[in-house]
């Protein structure tokens, strides 16, 4: 390991409530250097904090995989 090129952080995804009446953009993933909220669960007309949780842990393995 060479400490000075340290390994990226990789993805992470947190509840970060928009107030935007939408819950399906009330989370936001970031690697440290970018970050972006993705539209989960679009075909659901209603999402509990749960679900959304649940889509962005998932969401977040997807974008460590890649």
């Amino acid at each position: 390991m060479n400490d000075a090129f340290p390994e990226a952080p990789g993805w992470t995804c947190r509840y970060s409530e928009t107030f935007n009446y939408d819950w399906h953009d009330d989370v936001v993933c970031s690697n440290g250097m970018e970050s972006h909220r993705p539209y989960l669960l679009e075909g659901y007309d209603f999402v509990t904090y749960d679900d959304i949780m649940a889509a962005a842990a998932d969401y977040e393995l997807y974008l460590n995989s890649q």
